[in-house]
């Protein structure tokens, strides 16, 4: 993935994701679903991203 590699990522259902920007420059972000959205009967869960049991590091140190 990057600036002159876009790609298409299939995310399984029921597979927690999330995603973080490495480089300097905005990035695009395209959400494709099968099926609208219904609020009043969700069929996702949302997770906060910081939430202590991913225990991921979201903070980006320079290379």
């Amino acid at each position: 993935m990057g600036e002159f590699n876009s790609v298409a990522v299939l995310i399984p259902q029921g597979v927690a994701h999330g995603y973080r920007v490495l480089g300097e420059k905005s990035a695009g972000l395209v959400y494709l679903v099968d099926q609208e959205y219904n609020p009043a009967k969700p069929d996702e869960e949302r997770i906060p991203h910081d939430d202590k049991q991913i225990g991921f590091n979201w903070e980006t140190t320079p290379r």
